[in-house]
């Protein structure tokens, strides 16, 4: 089953973008738009799209590994959202659900800058690897999908 992608210009580079809904207790199900980034290990929610969910930051609990990471030059702390079911669309609007043990969400460290509401959240190699989901990308004709394996 493929499920595509939208690629657009960000940062000067033609980049892959889903939307998805992150459903998990004490979040809002509103949808937010991600970059598919193989070259991140986890799933992670920006601080942006962290205060449009919702997320209740304060009662997460912190991750034992890797627990100050850096993304587009800022540092970040990582919080762990527990049991979250992602959902995005395959093609003709088919609902696909991965559930991910936990998702990443980044609070920044020290001084936020205005620039980090404007970071997007990533789908790293972790949602691709529980979702079974090969990512063909190709940047020069403009085309991206996901297909999982069934």
């Amino acid at each position: 089953m493929k499920i595509p992608l939208r690629v657009r210009k960000r940062f000067g580079q033609p980049m892959p973008f889903v939307f998805i809904i992150v459903r998990a207790p004490h979040v809002k199900p509103v949808p937010i738009d991600v970059l598919v980034d193989t070259g991140s290990p986890w799933m992670a929610i920006a601080p942006g799209d962290s205060q449009r969910l919702r997320i209740p930051v304060s009662s997460l609990e912190k991750a034992k590994e890797y627990q100050i990471v850096q993304l587009a030059g800022y540092k970040f702390r990582r919080l762990l959202l527990k049991r979250a079911t992602i959902h995005l669309r395959g093609e003709q609007g088919k609902l696909v659900k991965v559930d991910m043990q936990s998702v990443t969400v980044l609070q920044p460290v020290g001084k936020p800058s205005s620039y980090i509401k404007q970071i997007p959240s990533v789908l790293g190699s972790d949602f691709l690897v529980a979702g079974k989901f090969a990512l063909h990308f190709d940047p020069a004709n403009r085309t991206a999908y996901l297909n999982k394996q069934l």
